[in-house]
């Protein structure tokens, strides 16, 4: 083999392990604002006074759907499946959360917002995963990255625990 193939090939791989890697991070990042948006929107909700008691339980309800979401996907990225079988079960347990959560008038300006934040973040990391049509994600999760998606899931965890306590 010649040293220009050599060098060629070797690049074309770099490239593609880069690539994979840069997904991974990515996924896993658009994740974590999942997460960090729903721990910010929780004592927010928490001190909202005045909602009416149906709005209150359809928030925590969003929230709860949103925290076993990313807990479980959490897992499901650190697993072994295929791209293919992570992507499709990434999908089916944000399936419940993807429309957002839609907020009667009169609902505080703060709640609202906390609320979008959340909705906003989750169609984010949705959009990691291409439709089928399109090239599937390749996800090679490191021993790092699995340190993280596990923090992730103990932080979802937290996070759903918080948010059933705030029922009333």
């Amino acid at each position: 083999m010649s040293a220009s193939l050599w060098i060629a090939i070797t690049i074309v791989v770099v490239f593609a392990l880069l690539l994979v890697a840069c997904q991974t991070s990515t996924v896993i990042t658009a994740l974590e604002a999942v997460v960090n948006a729903a721990e910010v929107a929780v004592p927010v909700i928490g001190a909202a006074t005045g909602l009416p008691a149906s709005t209150m339980t359809a928030i925590e309800d969003y929230l709860q759907a949103v925290s076993q979401a990313t807990s479980q996907a959490a897992t499901i990225l650190a697993g072994t499946a295929t791209s293919a079988e992570k992507t499709a079960e990434i999908i089916a347990a944000f399936a419940k959360v993807a429309a957002g959560l839609a907020l009667p008038a009169g609902t505080t300006a703060e709640v609202v917002a906390v609320v979008k934040a959340v909705a906003q973040a989750v169609v984010n990391f949705l959009a990691e995963f291409p439709p089928a049509a399109a090239s599937e994600p390749s996800f090679k999760v490191t021993a790092s990255d699995r340190t993280k998606l596990m923090n992730l899931k103990a932080r979802s965890e937290t996070l759903l625990t918080t948010v059933r306590g705030m029922k009333r």
